[in-house]
């Protein structure tokens, strides 16, 4: 009697529908999850990289949970079937035989070979053959003039009571977004008379206008920072003219971690 077929079907058709208040919380804990903690490491890079390092796990977790779940209905790989080495980890902990249904007997309605079709191709779209790539982290700056050439020296002519302005910019030429503080600032000089300071700084088509000699800006991966440097020279100097005078631009990220300088030199006359 219990291998009869109607006690089967009769036996497991509460089974047989899906229920939607659990499907919507699988979907919430597992792809919801995931989109959330991706949107939150996205907002705390303008902060920190080691906000940023613990959701990674988190995120990390989800997408395990994720991929397993897609593997689980998919199913196991045909023979001859090359496969990276991260599925056959799950085949290997999954088992290569995929668990008996509960029916058997009834053929699935129109529906549901849908969504195991859709499933299938969202498997087929999604899918990286490498999903883990290592990118670089690392910092660099560099000086550059505006033809993007480097720059590490700038000599300027410069006379009594005259002032000049000079253009230079400084790019982001690490793999990260990055907070640069650059500062012009030469005590020695600030004592003799001498005005240094930025007047402005450009950002692709942004323009801002200060009056410092420190400006702090934050700059992707590759994109560089256009400042303008006002040096304002003194109406008297009491050692005969001319003189070479110098002075360092200073360029670093948070920490000091990277810093780079801009050797401007000065050529005073009378």
């Amino acid at each position: 009697m219990e291998n009869n077929p109607k006690n089967v079907l009769s036996g497991v058709a509460a089974f047989q529908y899906p229920i939607l208040r659990r499907s919507l919380g699988q979907l919430t804990t597992s792809f919801g999850g995931f989109l959330a903690t991706c949107a939150a490491m996205y907002l705390c890079l303008t902060i920190s990289l080691w906000m940023t390092l613990p959701l990674s796990v988190i995120a990390a977790g989800f997408l395990f949970t994720i991929t397993t779940s897609l593997a689980v209905a998919v199913g196991p790989p045909q023979q001859g079937e090359g496969m990276p080495r991260g599925f056959g980890f799950l085949i290997f902990m999954l088992g290569v035989r995929h668990p008996p249904p509960l029916n058997d007997l009834s053929r699935l309605d129109a529906p549901r070979k849908l969504v195991g079709l859709a499933a299938i191709v969202i498997l087929i779209v999604t899918f990286i053959p490498q999903p883990f790539v290592a990118v670089g982290t690392e910092r660099s700056l560099a000086f550059e003039d505006l033809n993007g050439l480097p720059l590490s020296k700038l000599p300027v002519t410069i006379a009594l009571g005259t002032s000049v302005n000079l253009t230079f910019a400084v790019n982001n030429t690490g793999a990260v977004r990055d907070s640069i503080v650059i500062v012009a600032r030469e005590p020695n000089l600030a004592g003799a008379g001498f005005v240094i300071r930025f007047t402005g700084y450009r950002i692709g088509a942004n323009r801002t206008t200060v009056s410092t000699d420190t400006v702090q800006v934050e700059l992707n991966a590759s994109q560089r920072v256009v400042l303008d440097l006002q040096v304002v020279a003194p109406t008297s100097w009491s050692i005969p003219l001319p003189q070479d005078l110098s002075f360092l631009v200073h360029a670093t990220t948070p920490l000091a971690i990277v810093s780079k300088d801009l050797l401007v030199t000065l050529h005073l006359t009378a």
